[in-house]
This record gives structure tokens, C-alpha cells and sequence, in this order.
């Protein structure tokens, strides 16, 4: 909880509803936004997007972020740092 600035309730809150989260996001079109005005509201704790709904916290493009690289590494345990981060991010999110 202290990497996303969540209390323990947003992060068990995070966490119950990680496919939420997702779902949320790919059903706004914003997994794949080269948008900086876009981006930079799901990861400030001072922007909160009008769309996102008050069950979220705030930044949680961070928490998103995270899981999914969790999950890509969890898939492919070969892969090391430098590799992952020489991947571009269709690389690690197949929308899946």
C-alpha cells in the first residue's frame, strides 16, 4: 500500500476488484491512450478523472500499471529487468 500511497482498505479494495479495475479501463479505450492529459489523471493523487467511478482511489493507473507487469513476469519468469523494460507495452498487455 505505501508504493501507491493507498490505506489498507484501498489496497484490499485494489485488490478484490483487480478485474474491475481492468475491465474499467479497457471499456474506457484508455489502455492504449497516447494521451498525457489523459494518463496523467489516472496517476496523480491531485487529478481525478470525472469518469472514474468513487469506489476508485485516486492514481490508480499506478496499481493497474503494476499488475499487469506483475502479470506478464508471472507468465514469462525468464524475462529479466532489462529485457521487460525494452518491451513496448502492447508487448505486455494482450487484453487478455
Amino acid at each position: 500500500s505505501s508504493i501507491f500511497g493507498y490505506s489498507g482498505e484501498q489496497m484490499s479494495w485494489c485488490n478484490n476488484n483487480s478485474i474491475l479495475i481492468k475491465k474499467y479501463f479497457e471499456h474506457e479505450n484508455l489502455l492504449k491512450t497516447k494521451s498525457p492529459e489523459k494518463i496523467v489523471t489516472f496517476l496523480s493523487d491531485n487529478l481525478r478523472p470525472d469518469s472514474l467511478p468513487d469506489d476508485f482511489p485516486d492514481n490508480i493507473g499506478k496499481y493497474l500499471g503494476f499488475r499487469l507487469v506483475e502479470d506478464y513476469m508471472e507468465s514469462h519468469k525468464k524475462t529479466n529487468l532489462p529485457q521487460l523494460m525494452a518491451l513496448e507495452f502492447g508487448d505486455i498487455y494482450t487484453g487478455s
